[in-house]
């Protein structure tokens, strides 16, 4: 019984450590490509009654063409993010990794539809998408499981927090830092000045 525990003990320690490995590989550092004026986009998915989380999030360029326009974000806490150049992009696919059982995860991936005529970054600095949670229900089919998904725009967590979570894995010093420290003085000014109105 001792050694069955330890083993458990060991292999939770291992997970522990492959999980803040990976979170401490997730950096975001300065765009130094000068030849292409880029953003840093980002956003946030969650996913409702669901211990699924999101492990990939890829979008596609569709102006100026391009011969390389796919950009696959780095995900931190169900942020997503990315430098993107000024252009025009779509949302072409995400996926979440989710527990199907004992010892067994699956990963379900999510094909966006026509999203008209894209978004479009028109100059760097930083550009926020939005944070939605992903409603998910499944039936089972015979020997088939099928999923149903709806997303909703979420009030939490806001572009605030949002990027007071990206801050944690911002490069001291950087210039992407210093915007991101801009952006929050404005929401915080801006909380002030409303508190201050309606107190009056």
């Amino acid at each position: 019984m001792k050694k069955h525990a330890a083993l458990f003990i060991f292999a939770c320690m291992i997970l522990l450590i492959t999980a803040a490995g990976c979170l401490q590989n997730v950096r975001i550092y300065d765009d130094n490509d000068d030849d292409r004026p880029a953003a840093l986009f980002y956003g946030y998915v969650g996913f409702k009654n669901s211990p699924a989380s999101v492990n990939e999030f890829l979008l596609k360029q569709l102006d100026p063409p391009t011969d390389k326009p796919y950009y696959y974000c780095q995900i931190y806490r169900g942020v997503y993010f990315c430098y993107l150049p000024v252009g025009t992009y779509r949302i072409e696919r995400f996926s979440s990794i989710q527990s199907c059982g004992e010892r067994c995860t699956e990963t379900i991936s999510y094909n966006m539809p026509a999203q008209q005529n894209g978004f479009v970054i028109t100059r760097p600095g930083l550009f926020y998408y939005n944070s939605v949670r992903i409603r998910q229900k499944m039936t089972q089919e015979f020997l088939n499981t099928k999923i149903e998904s709806s997303a909703e725009k979420a009030d939490w967590p806001s572009e605030e927090q949002i990027l007071e979570r990206l801050l944690d894995i911002t490069n001291k010093g950087s210039k992407i830092e210093k915007l991101i420290y801009s952006r929050l003085y404005q929401y915080r000014t801006m909380r002030r000045t409303n508190a201050k109105t309606n107190k009056s």
